[in-house]
């Protein structure tokens, strides 16, 4: 339990935002973005990158978007479901 847990914390640092994205999006997200959950924010989850907060924030920031904010509990089951729906919870660690 406590391995996904890691796994977890260690993905939702590199999920992006679109820009607006706490805000319910007029139009359908623009790719690379996904509409996720049912506030139907745009995210992109990225499992291949690897760093810093401040790296995943300037990750995020070259796609004109910033770190995934969480505003409830709904939102973090959303997005954890996007994941595992995604084939995106295979995790491995940096050699």
């Amino acid at each position: 339990m406590a391995n996904m847990w890691f796994g977890i914390l260690s993905l939702v640092v590199v999920v992006c935002s679109a820009s607006g994205a706490n805000l319910r999006p007029k139009a359908p997200c623009s790719p690379p973005f996904k509409e996720v959950g049912t506030n139907k924010k745009c995210v992109l989850v990225n499992n291949l990158n690897v760093g810093t907060w401040n790296d995943m924030q300037h990750y995020c920031s070259l796609l004109s978007a910033s770190l995934v904010k969480l505003d409830n509990a709904t939102d973090f089951a959303d997005i954890v479901q996007y994941i595992k729906n995604e084939g995106k919870n295979h995790f491995s660690w940096p050699k």
